[in-house]
Parts: structure tokens; C-alpha cells; sequence
């Protein structure tokens, strides 16, 4: 053994006899535990075990279970609800169908229906109308039967206005009622009265066009006047020098009319628009819609 074993043997000789790392067993727990209990029949007052058959299936132990809490199980009802969801704040007001045994109506789909009410160009914005359908229209699942009512609103109307232009009704459609319930949709108008209407406006006649000749054949009464004027005084020696002077004058204001005709005839205005009660329509659905 070399001097540095004998030096480290020695100090941990030294380290160990030290009091600070000496140590000493505390029985006076063990002692109490042993006068209160007896330490040797605890084994005898445990439970028993449960006992195995020849089957090799636990046999259960008969312990009380008075004081054992039952346990109640509440059956949970898995049958589908169905109804309405609202949607979230921020997104559109209407209350849609959203569940698992909705129906679906097709977008694209048409009506031919009969208005219950007259409509005017002179209609305010806003106005609400309405329609009931004239046939049945057949969808996978869903059935819309004649006599079932869709709803509509006038988004836009004004009367005949100038350069000729007509008087204007646009129909949004909104809403389709099928047994009671009114669900919301957006639909425009293909036919009124039998006239086919392009982008959802229902318009009157413009007539700048047509009004073109009616103003410069305004100066054509004036030139025919002045022609009967001339002829008179012709019949007469004294005044026949001076007979194609009317006639003159009558062609000046003629011609007049006729050349500011296309100016004159902005200030005109068209057509007016009305549709009687009863009268048919095509609507078409532009989205679809959910029962």
C-alpha cells in the first residue's frame, strides 16, 4: 500500500469518528406503535383474500356494501333534434335551416306564378308582394305544391324620366312559405306579364328613338299653312308678288324642326309601367334554399 492509500485510509478514519457524522436510531416511534397495537396479529385482521375455484374464476368476497353509495346511470337521448340555428353576430340576420334532415331546394329552379298584387313604376322602395305558384315543381326529397306563396320586396322604382327613358320596377325575391314557414332565399324575375325581363329590371318603352320624327314632323303643320297662305295670294295680281314669301318661311321652320328634332326629343319620356293583379310571372331561385 502506497502513501497516498494510507494517507486516504486514515482520513476517512478520522472523518467517520467525527461526532457531526456519527448517527443513532430513533426507536421511540417503533416502541409506541408496539404498546397500542399488537404488531403480531395485524396479519389476522386483514381482509381474506378471494378465493380461486377449480374453474379458475375468482369467487367474490362477501364484504358489506350498506354503506356503499349506488351509482345511478341517466340514459342519454341519442335521437336526433332538428330546428333552427342562428347565425352568429356579424353575419347575415336571417335565420337559415342548418340540421342533418334538411331538404335542399335548388338554386336555378323556376316558378311560374300569378302576382297578388298590381305593381307600378309608381311603387316605393321597399313595397312587399307576393306571388302564388301555378304548378307543382318535383325535387329529390322536396315538393313544392302549386298555391304555395313566395314573397318578394321592390328594391328599386322610379317613374319615366327624361332622354326617353321608361319607368323601372326591380322584384328581389325573398322568401318562399311551405307549410306555414317562411324561409329566406334571393330570386329574381325571368318573365312579367309575359314579356321577358333582362337583369331583374322590369322597364316601359324608351322612345328617344321614336320620338325623333314626332318632333321634327312638328314644323310640318307650320310649312302646310304657310303653303295655303301662298296659294291665296297668288290668286290675287297685287299680292302674288309677294306668295313665296310664306312658302319661304314655312320650309325654314320645317327644316328647323327637323334638324334640332334629336334635341328636342332628350326632354321626352317613356313608357310607364303597369302590371295588373293576376298577372304571370317566371321566378327563378339564385341560391339555394334549405327546409
Amino acid at each position: 500500500m502506497n502513501k497516498f492509500n494510507i494517507l486516504f485510509v486514515m482520513f476517512i478514519l478520522i472523518l467517520t469518528s467525527l461526532r457531526s457524522y456519527s448517527y443513532e436510531l430513533d426507536l421511540s416511534i417503533d416502541d409506541e406503535i408496539k404498546k397500542k397495537y399488537n404488531t403480531s396479529a395485524i396479519e389476522e385482521n386483514l381482509p381474506a383474500l378471494p378465493s380461486i375455484d377449480k374453474t379458475g374464476t375468482k369467487a367474490t368476497s362477501q364484504t358489506s356494501t350498506e354503506n356503499v353509495p349506488q351509482t345511478q346511470l341517466i340514459p342519454i337521448d341519442t335521437s336526433t333534434k332538428t330546428g333552427k340555428v342562428k347565425n352568429l353576430p356579424g353575419q347575415d340576420n336571417r335565420i337559415i335551416s342548418n340540421n342533418f334532415t334538411s331538404t335542399k331546394l335548388k338554386k336555378g329552379t323556376k316558378f311560374v306564378v300569378k302576382s297578388n298584387n298590381s305593381i307600378s313604376d309608381a311603387a316605393r322602395i321597399g313595397q312587399q308582394i307576393t306571388f302564388t305558384t301555378q304548378s307543382t315543381v318535383t325535387q329529390r326529397y322536396i315538393t313544392i305544391p302549386a298555391g304555395t306563396t313566395i314573397r318578394a320586396t321592390i328594391t328599386n322604382a322610379h317613374l319615366p324620366q327624361l332622354t326617353g327613358n321608361g319607368g323601372l320596377i326591380e322584384i328581389k325575391i325573398t322568401g318562399i312559405t311551405l307549410n306555414g314557414i317562411t324561409e329566406s332565399t334571393d330570386g329574381k324575375v325571368l318573365k312579367a306579364n309575359n314579356k321577358k325581363i333582362f337583369f331583374n329590371n322590369i322597364k316601359g318603352k324608351r322612345k328617344y328613338i321614336k320620338n325623333i320624327p314626332t318632333y321634327a314632323n312638328k314644323g310640318k303643320p307650320f310649312y302646310r299653312k304657310m303653303r295655303n297662305i301662298a296659294v291665296k295670294m297668288t290668286d290675287n295680281p297685287f299680292t302674288g308678288i309677294l306668295s313665296p314669301i310664306p312658302t319661304v318661311l314655312g320650309s325654314v321652320v320645317y327644316g328647323t324642326t327637323i334638324v334640332v328634332s334629336p334635341i328636342s326629343a332628350v326632354f321626352s319620356r317613356g313608357d310607364r309601367i303597369s302590371i295588373p293583379q293576376g298577372a304571370p310571372f317566371t321566378l327563378k331561385l339564385t341560391e339555394d334554399i334549405y327546409f
